[in-house]
């Protein structure tokens, strides 16, 4: 974890976007979301070797991806600068919380490439307490600048008092798991390397003493963290993943286990549903779709 400090020098855009959530998230300020519809920005990055090198050897991928990136790190690049689009647009991005995503896989990312990329702000909807937002991703190399295709959903909170542990309440879900395929351990370590990996060391997933101030418990693992991990341990088990959308209901606090279930669909071939819960199956953390590319 000590050698991953030294890669915060690498990622100044990330830094300065959490820097300023940090701000905001300080003042008290109205919210006034203005009209948005299909807002676009074109950007060029050369992800750094020892942040993809770190990335793979915290998941334990580095023979794996030893020519390529893996696909589900576009997060670390990307994410400033959609940040970077709603910074123009005025948005209270203090406020802003994952929901979910999902990624397709559309080609590889090779290692120690330029590549390109689009994000966008697809709209903004207004709902009870808050306003939802879908923002769309596309990054790869010059000659498939479509290689990875992604969407987050979020959601911007509208009442300044509403806490983040009331915004991420706990969800009930019923559901009676039939296959389990692992169950992983998330800890202290595994937030702390991903923060210092990603450039994302918001102090609710770094310290569990910020993250009570910030009305949490103790602190939680990272939304896109967690995707990681979920992607590789599936793919350690023969399946080679098309497409994962996952919809986040309850965050994963450190130093607890997880257990992952897939359950393959009926009536689509090559799709699978799939549920995180807790080690006592008592809570619901993610649920999800899964496609696989055809053996």
């Amino acid at each position: 974890m000590l050698k991953n400090i030294l890669l915060l020098q690498h990622q100044k855009p990330m830094l300065k976007t959490i820097g300023n959530i940090v701000i905001k998230t300080l003042k008290k300020q109205e919210i006034k979301i203005p009209k948005i519809e299909n807002v676009t920005l074109d950007f060029t990055v050369t992800p750094h070797k020892k942040i993809v090198e770190s990335f793979h050897r915290w998941l334990g991928v580095s023979k794996k991806y030893s020519n390529s990136i893996a696909p589900h790190l576009y997060p670390q690049w990307a994410i400033p600068e959609l940040f970077k689009l709603g910074e123009d647009y005025s948005l209270p991005l203090h406020k802003v919380l994952n929901q979910g995503c999902r990624i397709k896989i559309n080609g590889i990312l090779p290692l120690n490439s330029n590549l390109v990329g689009k994000v966008q702000l697809l709209d903004i909807i207004e709902l009870d307490g808050k306003y939802r937002i879908n923002q769309k991703i596309w990054t790869g190399p010059k000659e498939n600048p479509a290689a990875i295709e992604a969407e987050i959903n979020a959601v911007i909170l509208k009442n300044n008092k509403k806490s983040f542990s009331k915004a991420k309440r706990n969800i009930e879900h019923h559901f009676s798991p039939k296959t389990l395929l692992s169950r992983i351990y998330i800890s202290e370590n595994d937030a702390k390397n991903y923060g210092l990996i990603s450039g994302d060391v918001n102090p609710i997933h770094m310290s569990k003493y910020l993250a009570k101030i910030f009305g949490l418990k103790t602190s939680l693992m990272h939304g896109f963290g967690l995707s990681s991990i979920l992607f590789e341990e599936i793919e350690k088990h023969a399946l080679i993943i098309k497409e994962l959308e996952i919809k986040f209901l309850n965050p994963v606090y450190l130093n607890n286990y997880i257990k992952v279930y897939l359950e393959p669909d009926s009536v689509q071939s090559g799709q699978y549903s799939i549920k995180v819960c807790d080690d006592t199956e008592s809570k619901l953390h993610i649920v999800g779709v899964l496609k696989i590319k055809n053996s």
